[in-house]
């Protein structure tokens, strides 16, 4: 989640900026943090739902993400043309950061369904 929120901060600016910050901010959102987090939220997932009906659920899980990629690009698009695109990369930031600050405070919780045998 810090590489996606570096990420972010990369692409607030001006208008124009250099290339490399752009390429930089590619590489550290879908090079880095979305596989190592999207990876480690599936085996999370899994770990919680135990001797639930995995299958069924997880393709439960599956489906909000797609729905989740149809959907915020959209508002993405609608933040970018209403306000800016500072805006957008802001508020993706600002989103990312207060996750990752829920995650903190869970963090115990969090450590032991993962480390918890089902």
């Amino acid at each position: 989640m810090v590489m996606m929120v570096a990420s972010e901060l990369l692409m607030i600016g001006p208008e124009t900026f250099p290339v490399w910050r752009f390429y930089l901010a590619i590489f550290l959102m879908y090079a880095v943090g979305y596989p190592v987090g999207h990876t480690a939220a599936i085996g999370l997932f899994s770990k919680i739902l135990g001797k639930r009906p995995q299958g069924y659920l997880m393709g439960v899980f599956g489906s909000a993400g797609s729905l989740a990629r149809v959907i915020f690009p959209i508002l993405g698009g609608h933040i970018a043309e209403q306000l800016s695109d500072n805006a957008l990369f802001s508020s993706a930031a600002v989103f990312l950061s207060f996750s990752a600050f829920l995650l903190l405070l869970a963090r115990e919780e969090v450590l032991h369904i993962s480390q918890a045998e089902h």
